[in-house]
């Protein structure tokens, strides 16, 4: 077994590496099986992390890190895993060791870092790093990018607009067609009253035409997932968003009733008393939903048939991520909505406009319905195996499953006389106008605790650049049923919700949502 903490310095081996090394003679030998270890280690490690399970991929990393512990590759995965597992400060200093071991060579991995410390809020340690990619670096222009971000809301003595404007400049130099870069140039330049503002050329509108140029939505997109507020990480955090909403009155009309694990299990448990009893083997075999706060493509959610069961299950996962992680666990919604005797969520998209100025949004009229891969009819009973195909509507851990199947539908498109007959009356109009409502709510309990405007080390957000970020708001139809009406239940909130363009009406939604995002900027 290995234990690991990269923030404290050394690594302690129980057995493994140094039972290798006693067994083998000499030490060439023992050079030899920890090297073999390691990359075997690193290997494993990758093919979770490609799986896109950073727990399990972090165990294998510091396996790696231990047998050599001066592979700067080994300690740069363990900080990509505790970023993705949102341990930044861990993630932060673990890619730092890498870097200091390797003589900060890898332009990559600085990038990284800086993006990690922008998690942080860490915008002076940012421009640093920034100052260490050579300036001819194809990535330089990515560097500035995030050097510029950080820059922007610092004082002038530590950056500032004029510094921030410099960054952005740079970059646009080396890419002079990046529309981002040219907004991003004369925002700043504009800011600190620069000479050059003047002289940069426009950034937008963009037509209809702009929905065919790929390159754009490359450009755009980097301000989506790299120019964000490290407040938002709140919402993402499916614990975090449940205690946010749990202090509003009007969620309980949107957000399904929960408990936080381990702390409200006894509270849990009388819940649990006080349910009607399941109709059917299906509900009997999925009254509660457990989350871990973290996870994509549907990874971290599990259904049991009672809070015993989620409760063993949230331990187990605790345990495996180091004894300290809570879990959410909520009420199954009964019964969904269902089409072709499949269970559906939908993928709304909600714009905010963080920056000076405050906070503002809206609901886009664009959404997705994300179709289950498994038949509700095939779901499993209390008795039959567990599967989660009928319960999975994420669009990537669908495409997994079935990725054969076209599980992605324009929400417009749904058809209003089955929607009717599954118990949501009005059609997709209604579909969306519920979900609308719901995130009104969510915006509102954003607004009144103030979540998104609170400092993140040096940043603040009130200083910061203004800039579209677009939330994917996933929401579960809930059928009309005796003595409850119809409604859109909150899932989850996703901070960097999938932009992939598998389908076309996916490709279409998505493209829409991001240029109106950008056009009502302009025209702002």
């Amino acid at each position: 077994s290995v234990k690991a903490d990269p923030t404290a310095g050394d690594v302690v081996v129980d057995g493994g590496v140094k039972a290798a090394a006693e067994a083998g003679g000499g030490e060439e030998e023992a050079a030899r099986k920890r090297e073999a270890m390691a990359v075997a280690s690193f290997q494993a490690g990758e093919a979770a992390l490609g799986g896109g399970d950073a727990e399990a991929a972090l165990p294998f990393f510091m396996r790696a890190a231990v047998a050599l512990p001066g592979w700067p590759d080994a300690w740069q995965r363990i900080g990509v895993c505790y970023h993705r597992l949102r341990r930044f400060d861990s993630a932060a200093a673990s890619m730092q060791r890498g870097l200091d071991i390797g003589g900060w060579e890898d332009i990559g991995a600085i990038l990284t870092l800086m993006d990690t410390l922008r998690e942080l809020g860490r915008l002076s340690d940012i421009i640093a790093a920034a100052g260490r990619v050579p300036a001819e670096h194809p990535l330089a222009h990515f560097a500035a990018l995030l050097a510029g971000w950080a820059a922007f809301p610092l004082p002038v003595s530590s950056g500032g607009a004029q510094a921030a404007s410099s960054w952005f400049l740079k970059a646009l130099a080396r890419e002079p067609s990046n529309v981002l870069y040219r907004y991003l140039s004369g925002a700043a330049t504009a800011e600190a009253e620069a000479p050059q503002s003047t002289s940069l050329e426009p950034w937008g509108p963009f037509g209809d035409e702009a929905l065919d140029d790929d390159e754009l939505f490359v450009q755009l997109r980097r301000a989506q997932h790299h120019l964000d507020s490290p407040g938002l990480r709140v919402l993402n955090d499916k614990v975090e968003l449940h205690k946010l909403l749990k202090g509003s009155e009007k969620s309980a009309a949107f957000w399904p009733r929960g408990f936080v694990l381990p702390t409200e299990r006894d509270s849990a448990m009388e819940a649990e008393k006080a349910l009607p009893e399941p109709v059917g083997s299906i509900a009997a075999a999925s009254r509660w939903v457990c989350k871990r706060p973290s996870g994509m493509g549907g990874q971290g959610v599990t259904v049991h048939a009672a809070v015993a069961d989620a409760l063993v299950h949230a331990a187990k996962a605790a345990g495996e991520g180091g004894g300290e992680e809570e879990a959410l666990l909520q009420e199954y919604i009964h019964p969904p909505v269902l089409i072709g005797d499949r269970k559906f969520s939908v993928r709304a998209f909600l714009v905010l406009y963080l920056g000076a100025g405050g906070l503002a949004g809206y609901f886009a009229s664009h959404a997705l319905a994300l179709f289950a891969p498994g038949r509700w009819s095939e779901a499993p009973s209390a008795s039959s195996p567990s599967s989660a195909s009928p319960h999975l509507t994420n669009q990537s851990g669908s495409q997994q499953v079935a990725p054969g199947e076209a599980l992605t539908r324009d929400v417009h498109e749904l058809p209003a006389d089955e929607l009717a007959a599954a118990g949501w009356p009005g059609g997709p109009i209604a579909l969306l106008e519920a979900a609308r409502h719901a995130a009104e709510g969510l915006l509102q309990a954003v607004q009144q605790q103030r979540v998104l405007e609170r400092a993140t080390g040096e940043y603040e957000p009130d200083r910061g650049l203004l800039v579209p970020k677009i939330l994917g708001l996933d929401f579960l139809p809930g059928a009309a049923a005796e003595g409850r009406p119809a409604r859109a239940w909150l899932l989850e909130v996703n901070r960097h919700p999938s932009m992939g363009e598998a389908y076309d009406c996916a490709r279409r939604a998505k493209r829409r949502v991001t240029l109106d995002a950008w056009n009502l900027l302009w025209h702002a």
